[in-house]
């Protein structure tokens, strides 16, 4: 298997190929033609099986560009002894070629590593890359905080004569239009070196980030250029921080180095977090209408003080066969909207996107092993089978549940989560009902004989009898199996109406039989 991610994709030739499933974002190569791209050492034996797209929400170039890194994977023919089995698995620890607690070998590097690096050179083990070194040592916010300062101090003191790489992309027009806040980057540059000073390398990376964007996006500082020089500065580390985690990048290896991408040393990082995944077919408007509302929300928070730390992953699938499935779609894009709380505005954006996806209006599908606030009203609008149109894949799903559930009386698949949703049974049923006799002679007496024990907790049967002249008598709430006995005291049809009702999240189903029977 190849992993091919590339990055800073502008965002309308995205947007258009994202549209175009002919387009090279859904093949192999770059997503723009690049001269000399490269190509894979092994042949590729299929189609695209992977295909993703981060976006940093955080913008750069005055608001105006996000950056975007794009993983690609290919089934490869890999030779014997392919890269990553040794790295990830490693050999068969001696006294452990049957383990009890696993039941099998245990391997020595086996969840024990970091996540996949290939090696520069496939005879040598890979080095630890700044990022997997920063998740057990903490030292990955020290280090882009070094590398911002030393490029804002060349930049002050060359008097915006010298403009590094990562100022010369975040900023407008190279660099020119921050002449005006190089007094407010002295005072910037004060702030980080405290950062440093105080730097506690046995604190998480998300707190981190809090403290450094509480320091940078001071919203009381009455400086506006300040403030200014705070934001700037607080873009460039989120820049710095994104390029070095989706950097370019083409290599082969065995499929679960390339897919198991946990880093099982991580001690810092991957803490603290919430995330939501929203479902969309990838040819809608909308998906691309619910990346822009991300953006512009993560834009109006920063200039508020707040930010977000983490990412959005814009993931493609096919369509499933699952009944409730979110992959609805024949090209369906996911998009993950993952943070680290720790950060003041992170929650904020996983709550907007949850709110966002919710509005009927964007028809975004929430993963149901996420973040998932639906309620019954919402996910059977979504899937069918509501009260007043019955059916739909939801429907056909609920009857699958009930033939394993004893429609319903069996309670093992049932939680909070579940009832909330709406994921159960919702429709009682009647497994049996007879009235005896059918012809009748006035003085007799009727029996109903009824059985509704296979059903939820909380259903109830009623019976109701209409005499000859429309007398109706009241409901009799019954159990739910038993008999009933009843006079027949007019000449005439007597209906008996049996009614099995269940009430769930303020909605009422009921199954109902009806008998008639002629006394003379």
């Amino acid at each position: 298997m190849c992993l091919r991610p590339y990055s800073s994709i502008p965002c309308t030739s995205g947007d258009a190929q994202i549209k175009d499933r002919n387009s090279t974002l859904y093949s192999y190569g770059a997503i723009l033609p690049e001269p000399g791209a490269l190509t894979p050492s092994a042949a590729v034996v299929g189609a695209q099986r992977y295909l993703q797209i981060v976006v940093c929400l955080t913008p750069h170039l005055n608001f105006q560009r996000n950056l975007a890194g794009v993983t690609k994977r290919w089934d490869l023919m890999l030779p014997a002894d392919p890269q990553g089995r040794k790295e990830r698995v490693g050999d068969v620890i001696v006294g452990e070629e049957f383990n009890e607690r696993i039941q099998g070998p245990l391997f020595a590097k086996a969840g024990a590593t970091h996540d996949y690096k290939h090696p520069d050179n496939p005879d040598d083990p890979p080095e630890p890359s700044p990022l997997q070194s920063a998740r057990t040592g903490g030292s990955f916010p020290r280090g882009v905080i070094e590398t911002v300062i030393e490029e804002i101090q060349k930049f002050v003191n060359s008097n915006g004569a010298l403009v590094g790489m990562g100022i010369g992309t975040v900023a407008a027009a190279g660099g020119g239009g921050l002449l005006a806040l190089i007094p407010a980057f002295l005072l910037i540059l004060i702030i980080l070196r405290e950062l440093l000073e105080q730097f506690d390398e046995d604190i998480r990376l998300s707190e981190h980030m809090e403290i450094i964007s509480a320091a940078l996006l001071n919203t009381i500082d009455p400086n506006p250029l300040r403030r200014a020089a705070g934001l700037f500065t607080w873009q460039l580390i989120a820049y710095m921080a994104f390029k070095l985690q989706q950097g370019d990048d083409d290599f082969e290896a065995i499929s679960y180095a390339v897919m198991d991408a946990h880093d099982y040393l991580d001690t810092s990082c991957n803490v603290n977090v919430d995330s939501v995944e929203v479902f969309f077919d990838a040819v809608d408007d909308r998906l691309i209408a619910f990346v822009d509302a991300l953006i512009a929300f993560e834009r109006m928070q920063e200039i508020q003080g707040k930010a977000f730390l983490g990412y959005a992953g814009l993931r493609f699938m096919a369509r499933t066969r699952a009944l409730i499935g979110m992959q609805k779609f024949d090209t369906t894009c996911s998009v993950e909207v993952s943070c680290l709380r720790d950060v003041s505005g992170s929650q904020e954006v996983v709550d907007y996107a949850v709110a966002l996806a919710r509005n009927p209006n964007i028809k975004g599908l929430l993963h149901w092993g996420q973040r998932n606030d639906y309620t019954m009203a919402e996910v059977e609008r979504i899937y069918g089978d509501r009260a007043l149109n019955p059916g739909g894949n939801l429907g056909l799903w609920r009857q699958a549940l009930a033939l394993v559930t004893d429609n319903g009386r069996l309670n093992g698949f049932s939680s909070e989560f579940s009832r909330r949703t709406g994921l159960e049974v919702v429709v009682p049923r009647i497994e049996a009902f007879s009235v005896t006799p059918s012809v009748a002679h006035v003085g007799d007496t009727a029996t109903i004989s009824w059985d509704c024990t296979n059903n939820p907790a909380g259903t109830l049967t009623r019976v109701q009898h209409t005499r000859p002249n429309s007398q109706v008598t009241p409901l009799i709430v019954l159990p739910l199996a038993g008999l009933h006995h009843f006079p027949l005291d007019q000449v005439g049809t007597h209906l008996v109406t049996f009614s099995a009702v269940y009430r769930f999240n303020d909605v009422e189903r009921l199954d109902k039989r009806t008998a008639y029977i002629s006394v003379s």
